[in-house]
């Protein structure tokens, strides 16, 4: 049952400050709450980007500098031209390619068949669209480096805002705590103050 006496201007003031800590802890709450969500929202996403950009990286296509490195090692091997020219594109392109699809056949001729139409031969996919392919993936992968540092960007000042946050609350806790605490022995103090002055009245 509240009580029914009249409040001091100081109980009044310390009331108010108490119900205001009380909204501020409240608001802090709710913003820590929305930062958590947010920062697992874009955790989420920077797992999901970094699938992405390991797939792209072992894709199975050679890069630039990793196919001419591989010609500089067919080239000192003992394999005929057509050894070579079918193992260097089966790796760049992953095709399923063999030196005898291309025996009796032109190099230049065979790179213009493989890129105008399907070759007649085990290919899995033909040359252009593998390169187109293969284009498609580096890009991504670069596009991908990109986002996933961007995320992480994200992430750390979220993280950052959170622990402010964090940091915060705390510090509205104890202030809210040590007010109700100053409220409740200033009432205590009061009403032993007024049953004193009671007691001396009625002696």
């Amino acid at each position: 049952m509240e009580s029914t006496e009249p409040k001091s201007g100081e109980t009044l003031e310390i009331e108010d400050r108490i119900e205001l800590l009380s909204e501020q802890v409240e608001t802090l709450k709710q913003l820590l709450y929305y930062r958590e969500v947010e920062l697992q929202e874009i955790r989420h996403e920077l797992h999901n980007t970094n699938m992405d950009l390991c797939a792209a990286i072992n894709s199975p296509w050679l890069s630039l500098d990793e196919a001419k490195e591989l010609a500089k090692q067919l080239l000192v091997s003992k394999k005929s031209s057509h050894e070579i020219l079918a193992e260097l594109l089966g790796t760049i392109c992953n095709l399923a390619l063999e030196p005898l699809d291309l025996e009796d056949r032109e190099i230049s001729n065979f790179i213009k068949a493989s890129i105008n139409k399907p070759v007649n031969c085990s290919l899995t996919i033909n040359y252009q669209g593998s390169l187109t392919d293969m284009i498609a993936v580096r890009k991504k992968a670069a596009e991908t480096r990109a986002k996933s540092k961007m995320l992480r960007e994200q992430s750390r000042k979220i993280q950052a805002q959170s622990r402010q946050l964090k940091a915060q609350f705390i510090e509205q806790g104890i202030k809210f705590v040590s007010s109700q605490a100053s409220f409740t022995a200033r009432q205590r103090n009061f009403r032993r103050r007024r049953k004193l002055k009671k007691n001396y009245r009625a002696d």
